[in-house]
């Protein structure tokens, strides 16, 4: 009989089955955690979306309600179309900040792909941003509005960009699971 091939102890099956056990534990925690957040992601991707996409309809539809004022010299323009350049800008500024955010993560061995649903959040919530800092700094109350078009586009590209203080808990979460990636790994 070959020696290599004679039964292990009990004692030694028993721990390897312990292992195995507690590492297929591991990997199914792992597994919920990342489709959970790749899901959420996904929702909030989709809720952030719908609601620019509703704001653009009641400006359209409606298009005496005025949701920021309109810079000196665009009076031509639809203001539907100004939010729609303010939303592209915002989410613009959104991705200046998410490339890096995203490059900076560590890699994800799993089947669902979180940080590229991370990366869709912060582009779309920078969209949300740069309309809401448009809405803050153009108030009449706060300024004279803005001067020109360019103007009120680098306030939504910056504020777009701003994104990143709001999505920072995206990130910490996202850090989170990649370290329980690695123990599982």
């Amino acid at each position: 009989m070959n020696p290599s091939l004679r039964p292990l102890p009990p004692e030694v099956l028993s721990t390897m089955q312990e292992v195995l056990i507690r590492s297929y534990a591991l990997s199914d925690a792992f597994q919920h955690s990342a489709r959970t957040f790749r899901n959420r992601l996904v929702l909030t991707t989709a809720i952030v979306v719908l609601g620019a996409g509703c704001l653009v309809l009641l400006q359209w539809r409606l298009p005496g309600a005025a949701i920021f004022v309109l810079p000196k010299g665009t009076e031509h323009l639809p203001r539907w179309c100004v939010l729609l350049l303010v939303l592209l800008f915002g989410s613009l500024g959104a991705l200046l900040t998410a490339i890096p955010a995203m490059a900076s993560l560590p890699r994800i061995d799993s089947a669902y792909n979180f940080p590229l649903q991370e990366s869709f959040v912060k582009i779309a919530v920078g969209s949300i941003s740069a309309v809401a800092g448009v809405l803050l700094i153009g108030n009449t109350g706060v300024s004279e509005g803005f001067p020109s078009l360019q103007a009120l586009l680098g306030i939504a590209t910056v504020f777009g960009a701003g994104q990143q203080a709001i999505t920072r808990y995206l990130d910490k979460r996202a850090i989170d699971l990649a370290a329980l990636g690695d123990q599982v790994a």
